[in-house]
């Protein structure tokens, strides 16, 4: 996946869906605010016919009002095959942190730890 910039060098990345199902990589750029992300704790998905948009936002739960105000603080559009490329590698993720979450309140002999002997 390539992000092309003027800025810092972020390295190698591996990449997947090129034609022919093969995978790739590609030399990564971004700049520096590019590098500082963002930070969102919901998110709103929109469907066309050609592309899928991920809105991010940051909701603020401290906000008194009845309905809490929400910040967009990024969107991206994708081609259905990007999207569900995203969506294989985000699976792969959550089931390798579910398990290192498990592994972590599981001590090896398979009973549950009591967090107050932490």
């Amino acid at each position: 996946m390539a992000i092309g910039s003027t800025g810092d060098d972020v390295g190698m990345a591996a990449a997947g869906g090129r034609p022919g199902g093969k995978d790739y990589d590609v030399h990564v750029l971004a700049d520096g605010s590019a590098l500082t992300g963002v930070w969102a704790n919901d998110t709103e998905v929109v469907v066309s016919e050609h592309e899928i948009t991920v809105d991010c936002f940051r909701v603020d739960f401290g906000d008194q009002r009845p309905t809490p105000r929400a910040v967009l603080v990024a969107r991206v559009a994708m081609s259905p095959i990007a999207a569900g490329r995203l969506v294989d590698k985000l699976e792969r993720c959550l089931l390798l942190y579910t398990q290192s979450e498990i592994d972590r309140e599981v001590p090896g002999d398979g009973e549950a730890q009591d967090p107050a002997d932490s």
